[in-house]
């Protein structure tokens, strides 16, 4: 359905991470109060990761690739949201994926639409980045 509404996306998933059950149960309100189980988010991203496949898009599995880290849980600010280290570790899978499978979409492919800073004269920096304020001066 995605893949016939917008043919020229493209559609990375993001299978979700392991959970800290015992953590986000606790920020809930005690055991069971969560509502989610490890067992439960591993299917959920196998389902996930299956799904990629058949529809031949690149899938981050964050379930597995944070559970190679020892300390995957630091990984994860409450148990289920990620932490700066969980955000930068996702981030460095998503700029893998996209270098390795999507190189159209790497930042030295797509084209700027300004002028680089380094290119833009600073004395002249309001006539080409705003020309309508410069004009009333």
């Amino acid at each position: 359905m995605m893949r016939e509404a917008w043919k020229s996306v493209q559609i990375v998933l993001i299978a979700p991470p392991p959970i800290d059950a015992e953590k986000w149960d606790a920020k809930r309100g005690g055991p069971g109060m969560g509502e989610r189980t490890l067992d439960h988010v591993q299917q959920y991203s196998k389902r996930c990761t299956e799904v990629a496949a058949r529809l031949g898009c690149p899938c981050i599995d964050t379930y597995n690739k944070f559970l190679e880290d020892s300390s995957w849980k630091g990984l994860l600010d409450d148990g289920l949201h990620f932490s700066e280290g969980g955000n930068t570790r996702l981030h460095a899978l998503l700029t893998k994926v996209i270098e390795e499978q999507c190189p159209e979409l790497t930042p030295a492919a797509i084209p700027a639409h300004l002028p680089l800073n380094a290119d833009i004269d600073q004395a002249e920096y309001r006539k080409i980045l705003l020309p309508t304020a410069h004009d009333k001066q």
